[in-house]
């Protein structure tokens, strides 16, 4: 029977990641709203926005983690980037099924970070219990889909579409307001 790896260190990025998301949804009025870190922070209450507090925490505390633990990038990162990934496409969808049933419920949204947050790391868990490094073109698209992931929330920070994805529900704005 093959021993499982400890899940502590995993219980323990959970919590910095969700206490610095919660920080992280405050810092850009802390900044003073400055276009320079808009990309990296919530600029207003949109969904969009809000994926901005899975990635950028998770990803920060990834690496530290991997720092801290001297992991080897190629055999973590890319199962943490597709953990973050699965949430920030799925979060939007389940998000929008349960506000269409129940309507907004504030509680409700926060519980659903918490819970996307959280499988953002089982997946990650349940790739690198494995202890294989992910091939070559694994890895490499792993890579690109961060990159891809940060250009993106970069340019849709300042050029969101008018889509109900990224309306600010209480000022009823798109993106960043020049």
């Amino acid at each position: 029977m093959k021993k499982l790896k400890p899940i502590f260190p995993y219980c323990i990025s959970y919590l910095c990641a969700g206490a610095l998301g919660y920080l992280f949804h405050y810092l850009f009025k802390f900044f003073s709203s400055s276009p320079f870190v808009a990309p990296f922070f919530p600029i207003n209450e949109s969904v969009f926005e809000h994926l901005k507090l899975l990635l950028y925490p998770f990803m920060l505390v990834s690496l530290i983690e991997i720092l801290i633990r001297k992991k080897k990038f190629q055999s973590t990162l890319p199962y943490r980037i597709f953990g973050i990934t699965f949430s920030i496409i799925f979060l939007p969808i389940v998000y929008y099924i349960l506000k269409r049933i129940f309507g907004n419920i504030h509680i409700g949204n926060i519980i659903l970070y918490f819970v996307f947050l959280f499988l953002s790391y089982f997946i990650t868990y349940w790739f690198e219990k494995k202890e294989t490094t992910p091939n070559k073109s694994i890895a490499i698209l792993a890579y690109c889909t961060l990159f891809l992931l940060v250009f993106l929330f970069t340019l849709l920070t300042y050029l969101p579409p008018e889509a109900e994805l990224f309306k600010d529900p209480t000022l009823q704005t798109y993106g960043y307001l020049f």
